[in-house]
């Protein structure tokens, strides 16, 4: 085993710029699922992301639930729901889960709605089921 002389902690982003970091990961990410990164968009990502982990630290939820909500999108009422092409206002992603294979993501299990209706649990699960199934599928 390796053993470590040293370990540095950059919690201020004195070494590395984590805003600008994440920044620049999220608006990529968003991109590649055809997602416009516009304010809105990124606010609720935020609003979102930062009440999962304010839910962590208090103990109201698990890591393992913290990590499995941040996996999959899944519409949760707050901004607008994001569109699944440009020429049709009807379909709105509700639920998205990436397919991974070694790493890397090779596309995404959708569940689109042209009601609005929010998704639930079971929806949320049966993405990542799938998603899941495809990606170890493909796996060399």
């Amino acid at each position: 085993m390796a053993k470590y002389y040293c370990i540095l902690f950059d919690a201020d982003n004195t070494l590395l710029n984590f805003d600008a970091a994440e920044n620049k990961a999220l608006a990529e990410t968003l991109v590649n699922f055809g997602i416009e990164p516009d304010a809105e968009t990124v606010q609720t990502y935020r609003t979102i992301n930062e009440e999962l982990w304010r839910q962590l630290e208090k103990g109201q939820i698990k890591r393992e639930k913290l990590m499995a909500e941040r996996s999959v999108y899944h519409f949760s009422g707050l901004g607008a729901m994001p569109r699944i092409c440009e020429d049709n206002e009807t379909f709105t992603a509700a639920v998205a889960a990436p397919v991974l294979c070694e790493g890397d993501v090779l596309g995404a299990v959708l569940f689109v709605t042209d009601t609005g209706r929010l998704p639930g649990d079971t929806e949320c699960k049966l993405a990542q089921t799938v998603a899941a199934f495809l990606g170890k599928s493909m796996e060399s």
